[in-house]
């Protein structure tokens, strides 16, 4: 009579598979996180209020055109916004030199409050 076997059988595909999910999970994980790391502005150097008229809005993303004629997207948050609506932004400049906007909330309450 044979005794049983304990011990598994190595499964080389069993070990592909995984080795393989691992790499693929890499492949999408690493550039993300250099462009994280990469992107990085600086710290802010100075802010300014700027105003953006609304273009087009997708819950809860806008696209502003600015007072120069440039366009920029930005959160507006779950309130929404308008197209032709004008909202307060702040424009951040950041030590690269790169500005970016943000809608001005304290302003606009304080707008939204006075009617």
């Amino acid at each position: 009579m044979r005794a049983k076997s304990i011990a598994k059988p190595v499964d080389g595909f069993g070990r592909g598979h995984t080795m393989a999910r691992v790499i693929g999970m890499a492949i999408v994980l690493v550039p993300i996180l250099v462009w994280f790391v990469w992107r990085d502005p600086g710290h802010v150097v100075s802010s300014t209020a700027a105003t953006g008229t609304v273009a087009e809005f997708h819950k809860p993303i806008a696209l502003l055109t600015l007072a120069n004629g440039s366009q920029v997207r930005v959160y507006v948050g779950p309130r929404g916004a308008t197209p032709g609506e004008e909202l307060p932004l702040i424009a951040d400049r950041h030590a690269d030199g790169s500005v970016q906007y943000r809608v001005d909330l304290t302003a606009l309450a304080n707008r939204h409050g006075k009617r």
